[in-house]
């Protein structure tokens, strides 16, 4: 899931309809996900399936997309 995020999204849809849970940021959700996957590679069993399996990897992808967020 994680590898085929959208991450040039024109609008965000979190719930229908849109004004319910209207979204602008989508940034620190892939942040959370890419700290998740780091910290699952780091733990036994090893998740099966990913792409990579350096949880670096995953958290050099977080702290890239920290820095996009911002404060």
């Amino acid at each position: 899931m994680y590898a085929l995020a959208n991450t040039h999204p024109k609008r965000l849809v979190t719930a229908v309809p849109y004004g319910f849970y209207p979204e602008t940021e989508w940034r620190d959700d892939l942040e959370l996900g890419a700290t998740e996957l780091a910290t699952a590679l780091t733990e036994k069993p090893r998740p099966l399936g990913l792409p990579r399996t350096n949880p670096t990897y995953y958290l050099r992808q977080a702290a890239s997309w920290a820095r996009l967020h911002g404060p």
